[in-house]
C-alpha cells in the first residue's frame, strides 16, 4: 500500500505545491510520502511513520522538486527514513525521533546538485537497537549543515561520499556504540567537534 504520492504535470510543467501533512499517520506503507517532478513545498509535521518499506522517499529521475520540511515527527521503518534520489533543493529536517534499521539510513541524500540540506536537532536511534547510519551523502549534493543531533548505537553517525562538498558537521552528541563518528570523503566539507 502507497501513503501520499505527490507529482506535478511534466506535460504541461504545471507544478503540485504546498502540501501540509500534519498529525498523520503512515503504517505499513510501501513508502509514507513520495515527491515526483516539479513538486514544490511539503510541510511534514507531527506524524508517525511506522513500520513501512521507507518514510518520505524522492525517487530516482524525478526533477524540480524543492522545499521539503520535515518537522517534530516520529520514524520507525523497515528502509531509509528520509530519501532523495534525485537532486532538491531545500531539504529542511529539524526536530524528529528517527528509528533506524540494520540496513537503512536515517537522512539518505543520493541526488546529485545543489541541495541545501539542514538537519538539526534530531534524535537518531534512541531506543538502543543496533543498526545502520544516521546521515549519508552518497552524490554529489553540496552544500548542507548537520549540527545539534544525538546519535547512537549506529555503524556510523554521518558519511560525507566522495563527491560531496561544502558540507558542515558540527556540534553533534555521539552516544554509546557508535562505530565511526563521521566519514568524511569528500572535499571543501567540515567536520567539527561534537561530544561523546
Amino acid at each position: 500500500m502507497q501513503g501520499i504520492f505527490a507529482t506535478g504535470n511534466a506535460t504541461s510543467h504545471c507544478y503540485a505545491f504546498n502540501m501540509m501533512v500534519s498529525k498523520s499517520n503512515f503504517i505499513n506503507t510501501a513508502n509514507g510520502i513520495s515527491l515526483g517532478t516539479l513538486f514544490q513545498g511539503l510541510f511534514v509535521t507531527q506524524s508517525n511513520f511506522l513500520n513501512g518499506e521507507a518514510g518520505i522517499v524522492v525517487p530516482a529521475a524525478e526533477s524540480e522538486v524543492d522545499q521539503i520540511n520535515i518537522s517534530d515527527s516520529s520514524f520507525d521503518v523497515k528502509g531509509d527514513t528520509i530519501a532523495t534520489f534525485s537532486p532538491i533543493v531545500g531539504l529542511y529536517v529539524t526536530h524528529n525521533t528517527i528509528e533506524i534499521p540494520k540496513s537503512g539510513s536515517g537522512v539518505h541524500i543520493n541526488g546529485g546538485g545543489d541541495q541545501f540540506v539542514i538537519a538539526e536537532n534530531n534524535i537518531f536511534n534512541p531506543f538502543g537497537k543496533s543498526s545502520g547510519s544516521g546521515v549519508i551523502v552518497d552524490s554529489a549534493a553540496n552544500f548542507g549543515n548537520i549540527t545539534g543531533n544525538v546519535y547512537q548505537y549506529l555503524r556510523v553517525a554521518n558519511s560525507l561520499g566522495a563527491s560531496s562538498s561544502g558540507w558542515n558537521i558540527q556540534s553533534n552528541a555521539y552516544g554509546s556504540k557508535i562505530s565511526k563518528w563521521n566519514i568524511n570523503s569528500g572535499k571543501r566539507n567540515k567536520v567539527g567537534g561534537g561530544s561523546p
